[in-house]
């Protein structure tokens, strides 16, 4: 054996690569090469394959496995087994030595003949664990089938009912697998004869029958096993089998006849559990004497607890019975994944029709999420839980009917009715709708609306009360008197539904996609987020990751330089931000609201961050509240006023901490300091445990005393008592601000979403990251990433993106010269065209030339994007790999940025001094800068770019890469796809300022494809950098396009917008195309380039849009100027070629809009700015107009909208201001 080597082969992958993760990123996004068959993850050694497989092709298999398994345990070190091998040779040979055996056997006694085979067949399965060597040596063989067949034909012609049982037992379930069996029918007409015989003999049509059966059979063992002879213990089995079998069959024929499929669930889902066959009626070997006890017991458990729940609740009863057929098993052993799928196709089958909703919701979730742990929880909830009813009452008002049906992002991505009505809803059903669109419009004054709906009963009794008090008889006395009879008919009063249940209703009913989105939107209003939130259905925790990995975040920090102090800019996403963690908790519960004190904290300005009891709209009855953790982060802006000096993250535990222990330790694993309310009232033995725990563990610790308005302080500067009873607010809150810096001061712990991660995890909560698609994705996107971190990120882009550089702009200018043709020069136009055409078909050549063979990254991204994972799947990758090149780049970037802002301080120092050489150095310098910020800035955009030009480049001059063009050819499904799942779509490089045609035609065809002929209404905007373009479409349909200061737009994206049919007919039109542009007027363009590239932008935006917004900040004329000039010779320009497009004109961050005569006077300056620069731009063109109703219809009073200011107050925490988004939908 010295020979022996031990070695790794590759099959399947890319010939080309030897590279482990090259090789396998290949594998995962492209199944063209697969070889390799999946055993799973359990490594089969060759030597259990030799013994259970391969043994007749081998002399000696055993010494052979054997030799095998020690230079194994010699060339690794590590140990192994041969114990299943020789288990399978043992068994294996005694099925030999049986068929030698059985040659001298007679049929003379033939239930001694069945019952030796019997037995041998459940030596073998214990032996082995399966009946493969039963099947494949034994019943296989001539032999053992003729001895079968002579039992047949001797007992042909008589009642041989066990002896059929017996047969079936040993054929079952393999006999049709089994070829080259002559005499297959003769054996199994025999086995398996009419049932009508066997109801001959037992009948049972009541389950009290059944278990009369199953209690003399058991005293029938019990006074068979007192005798010694074994061959009558063996009779006594069988017998008992078969009339158990028969009773069980009759009984299910009786229930079945009956209708009844939920009882006859019942009654299989004990007997499966020990061997019943639904196939054959009969059980898979005899029945032991544990196994009759254990029939008898749990068939008459289950039924008294299924009378029980049936009594009670419908719901409760189904619940059960569709947990017990998952679980039912003996002596209490788990059932694997693949018997409870087995098991839950049994269930829908007998159930069909009969499936109570919130029972069929249970079963969708394990179906979506293949969780088995969750549907069992969920239906024990079901079984047991008594606030389920208040829960179910909840999302029935709310009109959700099944909370496993997610609501996706493009659900709510829709005009529709409430979009055009300014409207409060007026039914409850409609609360959540109402407040998913508010909150896309950032009104934040949706987390406060209250929906009261009238009660009948108060009415009556209010009517009453009037009656009452107006008789002359009745007097002072009883108005002020209040018994405890009226206190509880008011109790008994129907509430409005609490916001917060609102809230929560709306996160347990989405997706992953459309959570993060939410949690986007309310971090933007400046509301906590839910952080751990308990199921209400199993009240299990949940992490929810996804939802808040996007979450960004901007401070300023004032830190002491040579000057005195200077302020440093951070934007950090908060996943990877450690910062000082504080948690506020309750104990008992307190009529001062914990919440409340939280917010005077966090929001000196009074913006409730945090939902408290005395914010509009609460009430005591809050359902969904009780146990969540939020979370909201302190952004100081800079300034002196700041509460902290740095960003500190809050934690709020809703509810009594002492019910919530998992809540509990999760917060002092990751606090700083806790802040605890302590009740007013005594407290309970919990409560003590609770406060004492907290009292000695090592987190500093501020007890606020509600009940208390003095109290004496300690000399720990860690364990502080403040009183909280008829306190100044404003007092009380610097007193808990002061301690709470002292604790950060000198508690060096810091911790960020990564750290919360590690906390739940070791706590075992449910994570939304871990679900199949999001780790399939995530799994894909680091493979893609993992073939990058090779190369240089200043040099990657160059490398990664060839069809973007140099060559491509030099492309871009040949195609506007194509159209811009010189007709003073001496060559012919036709020449020219000529000429231009030639050159860009060798740049295109060049630029194919570059670009292939493909680099690894980017074929292998291309791979994903045109597999056919699902759908969720490639997104989950697309944001996966958005956040980690993001990562990627984000160091490199922040040090650029940094260099860029010193080197332009220094070159206005220098411009003071009037040192134009060193002037002009740093000039160059940052010119240098940008361009290696430009090369270092890689994303999603880039990379979808990259495709677009592969797909435009190969289609046009692609001869001799024909197996790339039919590649290619899938990518515009693709981007039809993402602009159906509302993501934005690139319509115009933002780097070369062109329009890729042949792209956007085949995008738009394939979506046309997909969503039929429809009309699509474009809506463009247009207005100067930096003036809340992008900002005013986020807001009017709840869209996502990048905001931020400086041109953060490049280029122009498109995203669609269906439109609901219900205002179709109304609108006369079934999307909308939002069309997002870049600002005008971008000084990070030269002069010469800037009016250039913005006249050229302003007649694209104009030309494809059917209405155009026309975006200005502020109403001063002389701003307005430079981008009514743009426009209006636009509009000229689309008049001259016979477009007629409309425009309405915003202006945003105006005071006072709501003063009438100010507007008016806003609106008549506009008009004659309008017209003037009407005039101005017909005589360049060399036409003649009047004012600007000669260009387009446009009416000043009607077309021109004034907006109040985006933010209420001084960023970074400013929430939005209600009237901007009120001022939008209007």
């Amino acid at each position: 054996m010295s020979g022996v080597k031990l070695s790794v082969s590759k099959s399947g992958g890319p010939a080309e690569t030897h590279n482990h993760l090259q090789w396998k990123c290949a594998l995962v996004s492209s199944n063209r090469t697969w070889q390799v068959i999946d055993r799973g993850t359990r490594l089969i050694p060759v030597w259990d394959i030799i013994l259970s497989a391969h043994t007749q092709d081998f002399t000696d298999p055993f010494r052979l496995s054997s030799s095998l398994l020690e230079a194994y345990r010699r060339i690794t070190g590590q140990d192994a087994d041969l114990m299943s091998g020789e288990r399978e040779l043992s068994a294996q040979r005694e099925a030999e030595e049986l068929i030698q055996t059985v040659k001298n056997w007679t049929v003379s006694n033939s239930e001694q003949v069945l019952t030796e085979l019997l037995q041998f067949k459940s030596k073998l399965r214990e032996t082995t664990g399966s009946h493969r060597i039963w099947f494949q040596t034994c019943l296989s063989n001539k032999v053992l089938q003729d001895v079968l067949l002579e039992v047949v034909k001797k007992h042909k012609h008589e009642e041989a009912i066990n002896l059929q049982t017996m047969m079936r037992s040993l054929m079952e379930p393999h006999l049709y697998t089994v070829k080259n069996v002559p005499n297959r029918a003769k054996i199994m007409e025999w086995a398996y004869q009419a049932e009508e015989e066997i109801f001959k003999v037992v009948s049972v049509s009541e389950f009290s029958e059944l278990t009369e059966i199953l209690r003399r059979t058991k005293e029938l063992a019990d006074s068979t096993l007192a005798l010694s002879d074994s061959v009558t213990v063996r009779e006594a089995k069988i017998k008992a089998t078969c009339t158990i079998a028969f009773s069980l069959n009759s009984l299910r024929q009786t229930l079945t006849q009956n209708n009844e499929g939920e009882a006859e669930l019942l009654v299989l889902s004990v007997i499966t559990s020990v061997g019943y066959s639904l196939k054959n009626n009969s059980f898979s070997h005899p029945l032991g004497w544990k196994d009759i006890d254990f029939l008898e017991n749990e068939l008459q458990k289950a039924y008294d607890k299924d009378c029980l729940l049936k009594g009670q609740h419908p719901t409760r009863a189904q619940a059960h019975l569709v947990l017990t057929a998952l679980t039912a098993s003996k002596n209490k052993q788990s059932v694997t994944s693949k018997d409870k799928e087995r098991r839950l196709q049994l269930i829908k089958s007998q159930l069909k029709g009969k499936m109570i909703p919130e029972v069929s919701s249970a079963i969708t979730c394990a179906n979506v999420y293949q969780d088995w742990k969750r549907l069992e929880l969920q239906l024990t909830h079901l079984t047991n839980s008594e606030e389920r009813e208040d829960f179910m009452n909840l999302l029935q008002k709310l009109g959700l009917k099944c909370l496993c049906l997610k609501q996706q992002k493009k659900d709510i991505l829709v005009i529709d009715s409430a979009s055009q009505s300014v409207n409060n809803p007026r039914e409850e059903s409609q609360l959540c709708f109402h407040y998913l669109y508010k909150l896309m419009m950032l009104d934040y004054s949706v987390r406060f609306f209250v929906l009261k709906v009238p009660d009948t009963d108060c009415k009556e009794n209010s009517a009453t009360t009037v009656q009452c008090s107006s008789g002359p008889e009745k007097s002072s006395f009883g108005f002020f008197s209040i018994g405890e009879e009226d206190v509880e008919k008011e109790k008994k009063h129907k509430t409005h539904i609490h916001p917060m249940d609102v809230h929560m209703a709306v996160f347990h009913y989405s997706d992953d996609f459309l959570r993060q989105y939410l949690y986007t939107k309310l971090s933007t209003c400046q509301f906590a987020l839910p952080l751990l939130v308990p199921s209400p259905w199993t009240g299990a925790l949940e992490f929810p990751l996804w939802a808040l990995r996007q979450i960004k975040k901007s401070w300023c920090c004032r830190e002491p330089s040579e000057r005195g102090s200077s302020v440093k800019h951070n934007c950090r996403d908060m996943f990877n931000a450690p910062v000082p963690t504080v948690s506020f908790i309750r104990l008992g519960s307190s009529s001062v609201s914990k919440s409340q004190i939280l917010n005077s904290v966090v929001s000196p300005k009074r913006h409730s961050v945090f939902f408290h009891r005395h914010c509009r709209g609460s009430s005591p009855h809050c359902l969904l509240m009780d146990g969540v953790v939020e979370i909201a982060w302190y952004c100081p802006g800079g300034r002196k006023d700041d509460v902290f000096d740095s960003c500190v993250a809050l934690l709020n535990l809703h509810g009594d901490a002492s019910k919530h222990p998992e809540q509990l330790q999760f917060l002092q694993e990751v606090s700083v300091v806790n802040v605890v309310l302590i009740t007013e009232t005594p407290l309970g033995e919990e409560v003590k445990k609770t406060a004492e725990a907290l009292f000695n563990s090592p987190v500093p610790l501020i007890c606020l005393f509600a009940g208390l308005s003095k109290v004496p302080q300690g000399n720990n500067p860690t364990k502080v008592r403040l009183a909280a009873k008829n306190r100044n607010e404003a007092d009380l809150t610097d007193e808990i601000v002061l301690h709470v810096k002292h604790c950060i001061s000198t508690v060096n712990k810091s911790s960020s979403l990564q750290t919360y991660l590690q906390a739940a995890r070791q706590q075992q909560f449910r994570v939304d990251e871990d679900s199949e698609a999001c780790r399939e994705g995530k799994e894909k996107a680091e493979l893609l990433m993992s073939l990058l971190r090779e190369d240089e990120l200043i040099n990657l882009k160059e490398k990664l993106l060839p069809l973007q550089g140099k060559l491509w702009h030099k492309w871009c200018l040949k195609d506007k010269e194509q159209y811009r043709l010189n007709s003073r020069v001496n060559t012919s136009i036709e020449q020219q065209v000529s000429n231009i055409r030639a050159e860009k078909r060798a740049l295109r050549r060049e630029q194919l030339k570059r670009a292939f063979p493909l680099h690894d990254f980017m074929r292998s991204f291309l791979e994903c994007l045109a597999s056919a994972d699902p759908q969720d799947i490639k997104l989950f990758m697309l944001h996966w790999l958005g956040m980690y090149l993001d990562e990627l780049t984000a160091d490199t970037l922040s040090e650029l940025q940094k260099k860029f802002h010193s080197t332009w301080k220094t070159l206005r120092q220098k411009e003071k001094s009037k040192d134009k050489e060193q002037e002009m150095k740093l000039q160059k310098d940052l010119s240098t800068i940008s361009e290696e910020i430009t090369a270092a800035t890689l994303g999603l955009q880039h990379l979808m770019r990259e495709t677009t030009q592969l797909h435009e480049a190969v289609q046009s001059e692609g001869e001799g890469l024909e197996e790339y063009r039919q590649f290619v050819s899938v990518f515009p499904a693709v981007g039809a796809e993402m602009l159906m799942s509302g993501h934005p779509l690139e319509l115009m490089d933002g780097d070369a300022a062109h329009v890729p045609l042949l792209w956007i035609e085949a995008v738009l065809d394939k979506l046309k494809e997909k969503i039929g002929d429809r009309k699509v209404f474009v809506l463009s905007v247009l207005g100067v950098q930096s003036s809340g373009k992008s900002t005013l479409l986020n807001t009017m349909f709840g869209l996502q396009f990048t905001v931020s200061a400086g041109r953060c737009t490049r280029g122009v994206f498109m995203q669609l917008v269906r439109v609901s049919e219900d205002v179709r007919a109304q609108l006369q039109y079934d999307f909308v195309l939002v069309v997002d542009t870049e600002g005008l007027r971008s000084p990070e363009l030269s002069n010469k380039t800037t009016l250039s590239h913005d006249n050229e932008l302003a007649t694209f935006i104009i030309g494809i849009g059917d209405m155009t917004v026309i975006n200005i900040m502020g109403e001063n004329p002389s701003e307005m100027q430079d981008i009514l000039q743009i426009c209006v010779q636009a509009f000229l320009r689309m008049k001259s070629v016979q477009i007629k497009p409309s425009c309405v004109f915003v202006h945003q961050n105006v005071a006072e809009s709501s003063a009438n005569s100010k507007n008016m006077e806003g609106r008549r300056r506009l008009q004659e700015k309008l017209d003037e620069m009407s005039r101005i731009a017909a005589k360049e063109e060399g036409c003649e107009v009047t004012g600007f109703s000669d260009i387009i219809q446009f009416d000043v009073d009607s077309q021109v909208f004034y907006f109040k200011n985006l933010l209420e107050g001084d960023p970074p925490m400013a929430p939005p201001n209600p009237s901007y988004s009120q001022n939008v939908q209007e």
